[in-house]
């Protein structure tokens, strides 16, 4: 039997198995191909990320941007807390000076001599006159003593001899007459000398007060022009004068949101209105005149001030106003003209001050020597007339002696008693002239012979051997070293935030800090400067030079008067031609918002601007840092998705 094979059943796949065979396959594939993609002993890695450039900054919160701490540092003078200020009481040259710059003196010690005759030896000074004065009538005295005596040994000697009584009445007379004779030209001598002395001096004042008055009215017409002059320098700069042709393009560049700019242009409106109105004839008096020039002076003075302060701390530079230019014009070109013309002003403020000062002092000088050397006129000439007078009767008397010896012996006694009466008369009234002129004397060379009148040390000295001084000019100044003292001057801006108590550092010259506590400081401001003076008592203990210069810092805390305004440094604030700016820290990015400065103190700004309460204020790199650059903030962690 052949035996056939029976050939496997066919299976036809129903359509569902198809789907799982096409699912399984399909998944074999994707498995190959991802086993393909990573081969072996491969590493893997992650995408490179790019890197982002960061600006550095430094940043502050919306409270700590309430206040600014700022440390101002000032120059210091050390003064004494006493001083006496040694002036001269009369005019004349200095001759000696027995104390030197720096040395200790003691009350009452001699500290320097004026010659009276101001160094020219053909016109007696007051103390000389009064010496030659005292010294007429201590011969005068002497003279009188000598007489008395002798009449009172005469009378009582010979009166038992008639002619021996006849001869010594005759000699009496022949000796009266010769000593009044020479008593009388040395009297008139003396008249004489005062009279020339005092029509000298009157002419001397008369043509002294007519050159001060000159030179003053030559000061004060120079000090008019220069006052114009720095108007018109100073509007051809800034443009104050809306009613000129000056047209100023930079004028958005000379601090043109600051408050200095606002008060600068107010000065010089009232200047020039002052200048304006200024006419010589309306003032009574040259000093009148004076006072009002050097209120205007003053006023175009504090005008450069301002200037000058807007030009160096408000003004920006720009293409239209470079910091510097070899052609057109430039900042520093602008701040050289204001300079100069500071300098020029204050040099016309100096002259008319001393101008004022010497038509002060020119009336007070004439007065007070023309009084002396009236007074001294007036002295010699009574002096002349009574010797006259009291000459008449001693000669009068000698001859009624010599008659009454001649006929009457008998009234020789009589006549000695008279004579010996009217001798001792004119004795004790000469005594008397004698020991007056004594205390003129004295009383003239204490105005002469200058004494300290206090225990110190001489710290100025204002005069040389041969200067001529005048009454009332300051010579030296003595000062107590043990009681010392600090000044130093503010600005109007800083004053209010210095108060009594306050803890100032003091740093010497050896680089050695010391506390002070502030003692005073002044609501008036000094007239040159326009600061206000500030003093301090160093610690217990310190010992410091009268006279150093050193540095002293305090430490001031300005804040906002306003709640919702913040206190940044200048360089916090980008100041533009379209407004100020601040720049932001948000998410890490910078972004800028618009700020109004409000008011501006030392080197901080008030401002007001709508920043939200998660930001901070970016005061350090904020020129550097452009609107959405990514930001590394040095004093603060901050996580952000921006990245």
């Amino acid at each position: 039997m052949i035996l056939m094979s029976t050939p496997p059943p066919v299976v036809i796949a129903s359509p569902s198995m198809w789907k799982k065979w096409v699912i399984v396959f399909a998944a074999l594939l994707i498995a190959v191909i991802v086993l393909l993609s990573f081969p072996r002993h491969a590493t893997s890695s992650k995408p490179a990320i790019p890197k982002i450039t960061r600006i550095s900054v430094t940043a502050q919160t919306l409270g700590q941007s309430r206040s600014v701490r700022e440390t101002l540092s000032f120059p210091a003078l050390i003064v004494s807390q006493q001083e006496a200020k040694v002036v001269a009481k009369s005019s004349g040259t200095v001759q000696e000076a027995k104390a030197q710059l720096g040395d200790f003196v003691s009350e009452g010690d001699l500290l320097l001599t004026i010659d009276d005759s101001s160094g020219n030896a053909s016109k007696a000074g007051p103390v000389s006159q009064a010496k030659l004065v005292s010294e007429q009538a201590g011969v005068a005295y002497h003279l009188a003593q000598t007489n008395y005596e002798n009449t009172l040994d005469s009378s009582q000697k010979d009166l038992r001899q008639a002619e021996i009584s006849r001869d010594q009445a005759q000699t009496g007379k022949l000796n009266t007459q010769s000593i009044t004779d020479e008593a009388l030209k040395t009297a008139q001598l003396a008249v004489e000398q005062a009279r020339l002395a005092l029509e000298d001096r009157k002419q001397t004042a008369t043509q002294t007060e007519g050159d001060t008055r000159v030179n003053a009215s030559v000061v004060a017409e120079s000090a008019l022009n220069a006052s114009q002059s720095v108007l018109a320098g100073i509007n051809s700069i800034t443009g104050f004068d809306e009613n000129n042709s000056v047209v100023v393009p930079y004028d958005i560049y000379l601090g043109y949101y600051s408050q200095t700019r606002i008060d600068a242009k107010a000065q010089y409106k009232t200047a020039k209105a002052d200048l304006a109105e200024f006419d010589p004839m309306q003032f009574p008096t040259l000093s009148e005149r004076i006072q009002k020039t050097l209120l205007i002076a003053q006023e175009v003075r504090d005008l450069a001030d301002r200037v000058k302060e807007l030009l160096d701390r408000y003004t920006v530079t720009g293409s239209v106003l470079p910091l510097t230019s070899a052609t057109g014009p430039s900042l520093t070109a602008f701040q050289s003209a204001v300079a100069g013309y500071q300098t020029q002003i204050n040099g016309a403020i100096a002259q008319l001050n001393g101008a004022k000062q010497a038509l002060d002092n020119v009336s007070l000088g004439n007065q007070t020597s023309l009084d002396a050397l009236q007074k001294a006129y007036d002295m010699a000439l009574q002096n002349f007339e009574s010797l006259k007078a009291t000459s008449s009767n001693q000669i009068d008397q000698a001859g009624f002696g010599q008659y009454q010896a001649e006929n009457q012996v008998e009234n020789l006694k009589i006549k000695l008693d008279s004579q010996v009466a009217a001798a001792k008369a004119q004795m004790d009234s000469a005594k008397i002239q004698y020991e007056n002129s004594l205390v003129g004397l004295n009383s003239l060379s204490g105005n002469y012979q200058i004494a300290a009148p206090i225990n110190g040390v001489v710290t100025r000295k204002l005069f040389s051997i041969g200067d001529t001084a005048a009454p009332g000019q300051l010579l030296m100044t003595v000062s107590r070293p043990d009681l010392i003292k600090i000044q130093f001057f503010v600005d109007q801006e800083a004053l209010p935030y210095i108060k009594a108590d306050m803890v100032a550092h003091l740093k010497v010259s050896n680089e050695t800090v010391v506390d002070a506590k502030i003692t005073s400081v002044s609501t008036r401001a000094d007239e040159q400067s326009k600061r206000f003076m500030v003093e301090a008592e160093p610690a217990s203990g310190t010992l410091l030079s009268l006279g150093t210069v050193a540095d002293i810092t305090v430490d001031l805390d300005y804040k906002s008067k306003d709640p919702s305004h913040f206190m940044l440094p200048l360089s916090a604030i980008d100041v533009g031609q379209n407004g100020s700016q601040i720049t932001l820290a948000q998410d890490g990015r910078a972004s800028k918002t618009e700020a109004e400065i409000i008011h501006i103190v030392g080197e901080a700004a008030e401002i007001a601007a709508l920043v939200p309460t998660d930001a901070l204020i970016i005061v350090d790199g904020n020129r550097l840092a452009q609107e959405g650059d990514f930001l590394t903030i040095s004093n603060f962690q901050i996580m952000t998705n921006s990245e």
